[in-house]
């Protein structure tokens, strides 16, 4: 230990060093370290201090990451917004008083102001400003409604106590309403000032919808009045009118189908065999075999939300139609692995919280839950194409009970195989009672035949009707066959014969093709 104190003792000394080369007022860095930490520089010189330092760094890892996990992947909590926004549009609305001039200069904070004049013990025509261009979000919830008004008077009174509010109204659907917000006890000053009326909370004595404020005839009016005698005439400026909306946006669902998987109905509900990997379509389906999709619906809105999930199906460019245990070509089909309805667990990558979802195999619509934002549910469909299937290509997604989702991150595909296609060639090695068919499978249609051969007939009226079957089992993929033998034929008759080919998506013929057997040979 003794050596590795020295070691550790000129390490710190050439850091000493050039700190005082760099910085020659700085005090021994050594010394002070030794003498005020001796006991952390003793300790560390033991092998085991290592491990323990190694310890601690892995748990601080590890809870900065739990802190960061929960700290991003919390509800969304709604929080109050506000928008501020300018008039568009000034008007003086005549009446019996003192017009406003200039009314269009309220726009800007520019120094240019709509004026009244000769405001003496009587009251000024209405200052009116509408036409703000709110866009507040549909289905927000108002929560209050501030007006700021920059203005002054010119004033000839010597007390300077002349110009007052008479009436700060809002404008709603064009028409002056709610509470009168004018301040009847302060005199305007005679230097432009912003005076504020309402707030963030106050709704003016009005019901307000968020179309309200977006209306271009939402706004304000301002009436005034002077407290001066007849001989003492005023001069009333405004400069710049604006309206800020304090706004809480509406906590709404957002639904998405977020992934999915496509499974073998192999094992139980949250065991099966995947076919693909997440997000991946399959290729050459089968006819009347069981399969098995699952999709993550994910809330990814403000708000929760109840949601009945339904599965439903696209077949080529057609319409999105539901699934059902007896329609179309593609249905439910029961499954020997899981119960209707039972609870799903999580399999794929969903972010967020888990509710469990579930299985169905005899129902399209699931039990209705609550999803809360930020939270995802798994529901597991077993379904089997029918013939008619063959050679088409399937979407899948979850609607709301017949209501698409929002979006759609993700829509499972899955294409049909479809028959092989075989062609048929002239017999060969005819013989009075065998021949050798030619046959070959140009196309497998996605899979392999499990059988093949040949159909044979007399021929009678010129079409192959298929009256005898030669054919061999096994998987047969692209090729030509001249096998199984056609045997048992009758000598100096003529025969239709064609080839086939089948799969489980259907079963494909050659053309008809004809040949003669030869005459019987002597009889010894």
């Amino acid at each position: 230990m003794g050596e590795d104190s020295r070691s550790l003792d000129a390490q710190l000394s050439k850091i000493q060093k050039s700190t005082r080369t760099l910085v020659p007022a700085v005090l021994p860095l050594h010394d002070i370290l030794r003498q005020k930490y001796s006991w952390y520089y003793k300790w560390s010189l033991f092998p085991a201090s290592k491990i323990i330092h190694w310890l601690i760094l892995l748990l601080y890892i590890a809870g900065a990451g739990f802190i960061t996990f929960n700290l991003f992947n919390q509800p969304k909590t709604i929080l109050a917004a506000s928008s501020t926004k300018a008039a568009g549009l000034g008007e003086n609305v005549a009446g019996a008083w003192d017009d406003w001039s200039t009314p269009t200069n309220i726009y800007t904070n520019n120094n240019a102001y709509a004026v009244v004049s000769d405001v003496s013990s009587i009251l000024s025509d209405q200052l009116k400003a509408t036409n703000f261009g709110f866009a507040i979000p549909a289905g927000a919830t108002i929560n209050g409604v501030q007006v700021n008004i920059y203005r002054f008077a010119d004033s000839n009174d010597p007390d300077l106590d002349s110009t007052q509010d008479s009436t700060v109204q809002l404008v709603k659907a064009g028409s002056a309403t709610g509470n009168n917000k004018a301040d009847l006890a302060t005199y305007w000053p005679t230097v432009e000032t912003l005076k504020s009326y309402g707030g963030a909370a106050d709704l003016w004595g009005v019901a307000l919808t968020a179309a309200d404020v977006n209306a271009s005839n939402f706004g304000v009016i301002l009436v005034i009045q002077s407290a001066t005698d007849a001989n003492t005439p005023q001069t009333s400026n405004v400069d710049y009118i604006e309206i800020a909306v304090t706004y809480t946006e509406a906590t709404t669902p957002t639904y998405d189908q977020k992934h999915y998987k496509f499974y073998q109905d192999d094992a139980g509900l949250n065991l099966a065999t995947q076919l693909a990997a997440e997000d991946t379509t399959y290729s050459n389906a089968s006819v009347s075999t069981n399969y098995r999709v699952r999709i993550e619906t994910a809330n990814t809105g403000t708000g929760a939300g109840n949601i009945s999930r339904r599965l439903e199906f696209k077949e080529d460019a057609g319409a999105w139609t539901q699934i059902t245990t007896n329609s179309n070509n593609v249905r439910l089909s029961l499954s020997s692995q899981f119960a209707d309805a039972a609870a799903t667990t999580q399999r794929l990558t969903g972010v967020g919280t888990f509710t469990a979802g579930q299985g169905k195999e005899s129902g399209s619509d699931t039990s209705s839950i609550s999803l809360t934002n930020a939270y995802n549910t798994e529901d597991e469909y077993s379904f089997a194409f029918q013939t008619g299937a063959a050679s088409k290509t399937y979407q899948f997604r979850i609607s709301n009970a017949g209501v698409a989702l929002t979006t759609y991150t993700q829509t499972p595909q899955m294409a049909v195989a479809s028959a092989p296609t075989v062609t048929t060639s002239a017999a060969t090695g005819v013989t009075a009672t065998t021949a050798t068919g030619n046959g070959e499978i140009t196309a497998t249609g996605g899979l392999n035949s499990p059988a093949r051969g040949f159909k044979v007939s007399s021929a009678g009226a010129g079409t192959c009707d298929d009256t005898t079957t030669f054919s061999e089992a096994g998987s047969y993929g692209l090729g030509t066959f001249t096998t199984p033998a056609i045997t048992g034929l009758t000598a100096s008759t003529a025969y239709r014969y064609r080839a086939f080919a089948t799969n489980p998506n259907g079963t494909s013929y050659g053309s008809c093709q004809q040949f003669t057997t030869l005459a019987a040979g002597p009889t010894v």
